[in-house]
């Protein structure tokens, strides 16, 4: 059967609606009932990201050229999460779904390993699993990512500042909060990226993503110290060099779009 351009291989119900997989010329991607891409993987290059607003992400390895520990919240087809554990042999990932189909699916249809010492993966809504670790947890992680989304946009478990404060007491000191956001509802985006700005004391860099309507945001925490712009330019030809992604783009476009917080971030 063919729909949204490819071949439908799998299509599956649960209590949050419908959950698709479409073959396109060599590209499997994962929809929640409508043409949306919420994972993509090209397959004969499944540890590399195919889709741009993934590319854009990891933008954090500016900041963060070492990571050991990283948590997820929203698992998708677990794109991300494969590409830690294939590029970061020491990095632990733990992953939130709340959806178990998505996480078969991951599984069945992504490559996701189901055997893995390094990657756990939960079953549980993300914004209360956080709130319920906020004190077990505190100061744990270096690096967190949110990318979670349903067939309407944005979760809404994540558009609220209590869920951000209890983001930054999971990180720790050092921190840094990536968080995937959607421009298609303005007033949604704009509340959030006020709270997170108020959350984050005004620490927060944005980074649209080319030609898509996603918006990345980059939360540091208070410990966080500025990095030196010249040592920054030498480290993104390393990192374009080692990850094929245009690093030395997005350093120039972190710089452009964030004129004043870019400077409390990185020293010129």
């Amino acid at each position: 059967m063919n729909k949204y351009g490819g071949l439908l291989i799998h299509q599956s119900y649960d209590e949050q609606g419908l959950i698709e997989v479409i073959d396109t010329k060599g590209i499997r991607s994962l929809h929640f009932g409508n043409d949306a891409q919420q994972s993509s993987v090209q397959l004969s290059h499944p540890y590399q990201l195919y889709l741009r607003y993934t590319q854009t992400l990891m933008s954090w390895l500016l900041f963060k050229p070492i990571i050991n520990d990283v948590l997820m919240i929203g698992l998708g087809g677990g794109t991300l999460a494969n590409y830690f554990l294939y590029h970061f042999d020491d990095c632990n990932v733990k992953v939130v779904e709340y959806r178990p189909n998505v996480l078969k699916i991951a599984r069945s249809h992504f490559g996701l390993p189901l055997k893995e010492s390094r990657l756990k993966t939960l079953i549980a809504d993300g914004s209360d699993y956080l709130r319920k670790q906020s004190t077990h947890d505190e100061g744990r992680y270096p690096l967190m990512i949110i990318d979670a989304f349903d067939s309407q946009g944005m979760s809404d478990a994540v558009t609220h500042s209590a869920f951000f404060d209890h983001c930054k007491s999971a990180l720790n000191q050092e921190g840094l909060l990536v968080i995937n956001l959607w421009k298609t509802d303005k007033a949604l985006y704009e509340k959030i990226s006020w709270d997170l700005q108020q959350v984050f004391h005004e620490r927060v860099l944005f980074l649209p993503v080319e030609g898509r309507d996603n918006v990345i945001a980059f939360a540091f925490n208070d410990g966080f110290q500025p990095l030196n712009f010249k040592s920054l330019i030498k480290q993104t030809y390393q990192l374009q060099q080692s990850h094929f992604l245009d690093f030395p783009l997005y350093l120039k476009k972190l710089k452009t779009n964030n004129p004043t917080t870019f400077k409390k971030i990185v020293l010129s």
